[in-house]
């Protein structure tokens, strides 16, 4: 069971690891566009930025899947 389980957890991490990257590059885009934008960033601006970053994971899930 032990090389079997280490096979299958190699695949779900090669499996989400891109997604995980892209969110990784996005939040500093993110948080320099509120910085220019608003000149600071607040608690609607984290938010906001967290649950699209959610949303796009989720959709990018979908899609490879």
């Amino acid at each position: 069971m032990g090389r079997s389980y280490g096979l299958l957890l190699a695949a779900f991490t090669a499996f989400v690891a891109w997604p995980l990257l892209l969110a990784l590059l996005l939040v500093p885009l993110v948080a320099f566009y509120w910085r220019h934008r608003l000149g600071g960033i607040s608690g609607d601006c984290l938010g906001a930025s967290v649950e699209v970053t959610e949303s796009l994971l989720l959709l990018a899930l979908v899609l490879v899947g």
